[in-house]
């Protein structure tokens, strides 16, 4: 798999303390990474192993809750004739997790993870679901498509922001992550939260 990836003009990065580290390939180079390949594992007994190998070479972060993320993925054909053909030497199929069910899985794991991984989290599932970045539709189409299967987690999800929104210091703390140029105010960031939320409401209670 690190020969195959790296004939593809991947770069070996490896991510964190452990040893081995989790491995992270980057495209095209570190310090300008376009695109990155990192591998997840589920996590087995208590969780104190953070990272397996999965063969020579490449090892894995293990989370718990991930069969979420393999649920009914986006599947995008990269070939010839797609518009990342011209600038991918990658030919096949990449599976790539729906954004709501990442969403979710992150919801499940938030309070296992420290204070500092959970401000990015919840970033990363802000920047989802603000409206700005046009992607809040889909991933409230998502997460409502989920309830039936994975009921619990969207529970979660709607709990842990609607916990988030009431929380200004961790408000701001998220607010931080981004760039200062385009760093957003505390009360716009609760506000979009809250909207999205209020439409999340609508979306549970006309399945019901």
């Amino acid at each position: 798999m690190q020969a195959c990836l790296e004939g593809q003009e991947f770069v070996w990065a490896p991510r964190g303390d452990e040893i081995p580290p989790v491995a992270l390939f980057v495209w095209p180079t570190i310090r300008s990474a376009e695109v990155e390949i990192e591998f997840l594992a589920p996590a087995r007994g208590d969780g104190s192993v953070r990272v397996v190998e999965l063969q020579k070479g490449v090892t894995a972060q293990t989370l718990r809750d991930v069969d979420i993320l393999l649920d009914d993925p986006v599947r995008v054909q990269i070939d010839d004739h797609s518009p990342l053909g011209v600038e991918l030497p990658y030919r096949g199929t990449f599976q790539i997790p729906r954004l709501g069910h990442f969403c979710i899985q992150e919801a499940l794991i938030h309070r296992r993870r420290n204070v500092e991984q959970q401000v990015k989290d919840v970033f990363y599932v802000f920047d989802l679901i603000h409206g700005i970045n046009g992607l809040a539709t889909a991933v409230l189409s998502d997460v409502a498509a989920a309830e039936p299967r994975w009921g619990a987690g969207v529970g979660a999800l709607d709990q842990l922001l609607r916990q988030r929104a009431s929380e200004p210091r961790f408000l701001r703390a998220l607010a931080e992550q981004f760039p200062l140029e385009r760093r957003p105010l505390v009360p716009y960031v609760e506000r979009e939260i809250r909207t999205w939320l209020d439409q999340l409401a609508v979306q549970r209670a006309g399945q019901k």
